[in-house]
């Protein structure tokens, strides 16, 4: 990720949001090598994903793990898996969108891996 691309993403997000986001935040999604319950790999939806792509935040306070996660999902619902958990989303999850900012394919030895942009709604805005 060199510096013009993460200008570059920088002004897509200007352009796409406008003064609807009032702040930003990268990530990389965690728990991305488990299968869903459904069978699905998160592995290969991750390799589907795209830049710019638009993701679901989804508060799961019933998980067995942590009352507080954030599953990160396809707009179809697939799970590529979870904010990190260091990662207190205050406000909760509607008031966050996330992005796609990078995909890093699965290569001989190393596990695909999805970096996202957070991005914080300004109080009252409706972007979807």
């Amino acid at each position: 990720m060199g510096e013009a691309d993460s200008e570059n993403f920088d002004r897509w997000v200007e352009r796409t949001f406008g003064d609807e986001i009032d702040k930003t935040l990268l990530t990389r999604v965690a728990g991305v090598t488990f299968d869903n319950e459904d069978g699905s790999s998160r592995q290969t939806l991750i390799q589907q994903c795209r830049k710019y792509q638009r993701l679901n935040l989804v508060a799961e306070p019933k998980n067995k793990y942590d009352h507080a996660a954030v599953r990160v999902e396809t707009k179809t619902g697939k799970c590529l898996g979870y904010v990190p958990r260091n990662f207190n989303l205050p406000f909760g999850p509607d008031r966050w969108l996330a992005v796609v900012r990078d995909v890093h394919l699965a290569e001989r030895g190393k596990s695909a891996s999805l970096v996202i942009c957070i991005l914080r709604k300004v109080a009252g805005a409706t972007s979807e």
